[in-house]
């Protein structure tokens, strides 16, 4: 069903929308993403949060409520990705964008992690973990999430067609030492792909792209900092139910750990306020 939702159907929603509502209308690019704002969100019928089922949709959306010329603010949040480090900062002042990579890793960076792991963890499973790898869990969990992420950028950046969507990574993580298999999640990921790329030159453009200073947060996909930490719970970490060690119960614990504090730490409530000052808008108060 969600493949047949196009640009064109996304306008229409929050023109419809229009026939009722004035106030600013807040276009994000999944379910995941209201749900974020749900709690951020100034008190009060101000402003309405509309999904438009992904980045492009969302940006066709925008141009197309334009040319109808309907009154009322309109404000684009979308995941950075890697528009951040390629330098490809949008100029158009009704789009802002996550801090890091997307809103999953600025709800990482806050610190509301640390709250998760208090939760479903204890602190001397914590403290030996940390004690192993000479790092803390939010450390190790990035630092293997961005081997993948570089993989992700090469293909972002040289347009490799990569297709990344079968590959499950926790069956790529070594159970003992917790650590990605680089070199067989791009076996798999190879396989699942059309071309004739080669694995050991991919790896060498990972390596290189390594040591070019690239920010891991930057980098690092939230989707994947969680499918690892949850495979990090299930067999290190975890003091708790099987259950909340699955994706979704891990994703809800985060949102709910991350509070307006966290919020308006960061550099997208900064972004989104300076946006509210030129509109005379209200979105987040």
């Amino acid at each position: 069903m969600l493949k047949f939702i196009d640009a064109d159907y996304v306008a229409n929603e929050i023109s419809l929308m229009r026939d009722s509502f004035r106030g600013t209308v807040l276009l994000v690019e999944g379910f995941d993403d209201a749900r974020f704002f749900d709690k951020i969100l100034a008190p009060g019928d101000t402003c309405r949060v509309s999904v438009a089922f992904g980045k492009s949709n969302a940006l066709e959306a925008l141009a197309l409520l334009r040319q109808r010329r309907l009154g009322g603010d309109i404000l684009l949040v979308l995941d950075a990705d890697f528009w951040r480090t390629t330098g490809q900062i949008p100029s158009d002042p009704d789009i802002v964008l996550t801090e890091f990579h997307d809103l999953e890793m600025d709800m990482i960076a806050s610190g509301a992690l640390d709250d998760v792991l208090r939760e479903v963890s204890s602190p001397a499973a914590i403290e030996a973990f940390s004690k192993e790898k000479s790092k803390s869990p939010l450390a190790f969990l990035i630092d293997e999430a961005y081997g993948i992420g570089l993989l992700r950028f090469l293909n972002y950046r040289d347009s490799l067609l990569l297709d990344f969507k079968a590959i499950e990574l926790a069956e790529h993580v070594d159970h003992d030492t917790l650590s990605v298999s680089l070199e067989d999640y791009l076996a798999d990921v190879l396989d699942a792909s059309s071309g004739t790329l080669d694995a050991g030159e991919l790896l060498g453009a990972i390596d290189r792209a390594s040591r070019a200073g690239h920010e891991k947060y930057q980098i690092a996909r939230g989707h994947d900092c969680i499918a690892l930490l949850c495979t990090m719970l299930r067999l290190k970490l975890a003091s708790c139910p099987q259950a909340m060690c699955e994706e979704e119960s891990v994703c809800t614990n985060l949102r709910l750990a991350y509070t307006r504090e966290h919020f308006d730490r960061g550099l997208l409530a900064r972004s989104i306020r300076e946006w509210e000052d030129s509109h005379s808008a209200v979105v987040i108060g």
